[in-house]
């Protein structure tokens, strides 16, 4: 998170490609990428400074901006997890969760749908029923997450 906050200041386009790097390593290759080395890896290919470890664990402050995401996500937004979504209106929407993630027109159109569904104030949640063989691919589908993480998560049905 400091690293992203880092990258946030410096450059935008990096701070993107370093949040697709590391999602795509923790939720597709079950690798960690907080941990030293892999970050490492990941920033060079990124085309991150060579220094962005370094600076962004140096510069104490990328850890108070963490801290002002995570108090703005609790205290403002009502937040419990990732990811939340704020829209111009100030609603923030959890999720949408959908697995495997879309790409493309279906992408594209489930933005659409997301930003209808904040267009409802009243409109708290939407939920699908699981049944034993939704649950299981889900499960399959967050595997590599769930095996790489060293955290435990207090709802998980998909196990």
């Amino acid at each position: 998170m400091r690293i992203g906050a880092w990258l946030r200041r410096i450059d935008m386009d990096l701070c993107d490609k370093w949040y697709e790097a590391i999602g795509n390593a923790l939720h597709i290759e079950g690798i960690r990428p907080y941990e030293e080395e892999t970050a490492r890896h990941l920033l060079a290919a990124i085309g991150a400074p060579a220094t962005a470890w370094e600076d962004a664990l140096a510069d104490r402050t990328t850890h108070d901006d963490v801290r002002a995401d995570h108090e703005f996500a609790v205290n403002e937004l009502g937040g419990f997890g990732v990811p939340i979504l704020k829209f111009a209106t100030g609603r923030a929407v959890f999720g949408p969760v959908v697995v495997p993630a879309p790409d493309g027109d279906q992408a594209l159109e489930l933005w659409s749908m997301t930003i209808a569904y904040a267009h409802f104030p009243g409109l708290y949640e939407i939920k699908t029923p699981k049944t034993q063989a939704d649950l299981a691919h889900i499960g399959n589908v967050f595997n590599p997450y769930l095996r790489a993480r060293e955290w435990n998560t207090v709802q998980n049905p998909a196990l």
